[in-house]
């Protein structure tokens, strides 16, 4: 099906993001080892929770959810380690987490080579989830916003927030493709508003894993994106 328009997500589907948590999750592991504290197993699973304690704390994703878990990671295996962190310690722990949104947004392979080739045949949109004030940042990096017609950010990606989109561009759901690697932002509320859904499968983390609730196409590259949408 030749598609009308194109809606693309930003991280992990154009650019690389989940790289950075890892090496920000090293980096703060680092830094609690050479502080002598103990229980080294239970690290990356408890500040997975601690992430995602505090997104559904705020109801969304939320910048600070991030940070805030790596300061509640060192804190708490601090006391259970016995050990008495130093003044400043735990401010390290969360200035380590926003430094994500400093870091670079290299682009996913093949993104440019796919842009480049679908400009001026049919819209293109980004829609990404985050706060304005770091995620636009990160956009303009990237590099790619030249190939889009809009760029919205929005605090979540909801089946409401994809048929306003639809509709207020006057575009039909069913010849509209999202592209993303999210089940839970892209697929399944994208797939409710009536969408098709082409599905980066590559890694996610485990906010990103729930079950679909529809059928939708996977692509383990972005430039097989091509011949899906017949362009």
């Amino acid at each position: 099906m030749t598609p009308l328009a194109v809606i693309f997500d930003f991280d992990d589907t154009l650019v690389y993001t989940n790289v950075f948590y890892d090496r920000l999750r090293q980096v703060l592991f680092d830094e609690m080892e050479r502080l002598g504290l103990s229980f080294r197993e239970q690290w990356p699973e408890y500040l997975n929770q601690a992430d995602m304690a505090n997104i559904a704390r705020a109801g969304h994703l939320v910048p600070w959810a991030f940070p805030k878990g790596m300061r509640e990671t060192g804190e708490y295996f601090a006391r259970l380690s016995g050990v008495e962190l130093p003044p400043g310690a735990a401010d390290r722990f969360e200035e380590i987490g926003w430094s994500l949104y400093d870091m670079p947004t290299p682009l996913m392979e093949g993104a440019e080579e796919l842009l480049k080739g679908l400009q001026g045949k049919l819209p293109l949109y980004l829609l990404t989830v985050g706060d304005p004030k770091y995620q636009r940042p990160r956009v303009e990096r990237s590099g790619l916003t030249r190939f889009f017609d809009e760029i919205r950010i929005v605090r979540e990606k909801s089946v409401q927030v994809f048929r306003d989109f639809v509709q207020e561009k006057e575009l039909p759901p069913e010849k509209t493709w999202m592209v993303g690697n999210s089940i839970r932002s892209d697929v399944n509320p994208a797939r409710l508003a009536g969408l098709n859904v082409a599905f980066l499968n590559v890694s996610a983390w485990s906010y990103d894993r729930v079950e679909p609730v529809a059928d939708y196409h996977t692509i383990h590259h972005l430039l097989e994106l091509r011949e899906l949408i017949g362009l």
